[in-house]
């Protein structure tokens, strides 16, 4: 996990966020109706997905990474050329949102978020790490006892779209990919804000946890 400065010009980055801007603004005036049967079968069910089809796969997004020094930084560190990237995910995050369209849940500093403690409790403003490819819980995080479902909590996939299960046996819980590159393309002039947080060495406790893990279930 590193960080790479200064190796994407700043008129792309303001031209891959007004792609994402106006494929929002395009949801948003549209959505006094829903999606056709059609529109829907290419966005999934994901709400978020839908605000931003058109943007993830437009030029503006995926050129982030294909006509930038990005690409030969990541061939590099992989040791290898890479494809051309013809989609990415566009993660939006609403400040303070009663809407947060992966969580209904309205966020206070008394939520409970997906550490299990209220957002308070919680350093760097309540973040919540995770490891992509992990199933992440079939609904939100219970707010109380009285709350768990547990039908529901081990619903398939979870609420980050990740199956339970990466293999028919049910043996494997993680599904492995290569490499993963963000481009923060949202306002991170002071602390807590922008889309994007970095926690540098996680991927290394990530791994140690892993490994003590492995270790635990050979004995």
């Amino acid at each position: 996990m590193g960080r790479l400065s200064a190796l994407v010009p700043l008129d792309q980055c303001e031209a891959a966020r007004r792609a994402v801007n106006s494929a929002v603004g395009a949801a948003y005036h549209t959505a006094v109706r829903p999606l056709r049967p059609h529109e829907l079968a290419k966005v999934g069910e994901d709400p978020r997905a839908k605000l931003t089809a058109a943007a993830s796969s437009s030029p503006e997004v995926v050129d982030l990474l294909n006509a930038t020094p990005v690409r030969a930084a990541v061939e590099d560190a992989l040791g290898c050329a890479i494809p051309d990237a013809v989609s990415a995910q566009v993660a939006l995050l609403f400040p303070n949102s009663a809407i947060n369209l992966s969580n209904p849940t309205p966020q206070t500093p008394d939520t409970v978020g997906q550490a299990g403690y209220p957002n308070k409790d919680i350093p760097y403003f309540g973040w919540s790490g995770h490891l992509d490819g992990l199933w992440s819980g079939g609904t939100p995080p219970p707010q109380t006892p009285q709350d768990v479902d547990l039908a529901a909590w081990y619903r398939d996939p979870g609420t980050n779209g990740a199956p339970m299960w990466a293999d028919d046996t049910q043996q494997i819980s993680v599904r492995n990919f290569t490499c993963l590159v963000g481009f923060p393309l949202s306002d991170q002039s002071q602390e807590g804000c922008g889309n994007l947080g970095l926690l540098p060495g996680g991927t290394i406790i990530m791994i140690l946890v892993h490994l003590v893990h492995d270790l635990a279930t050979c004995i």
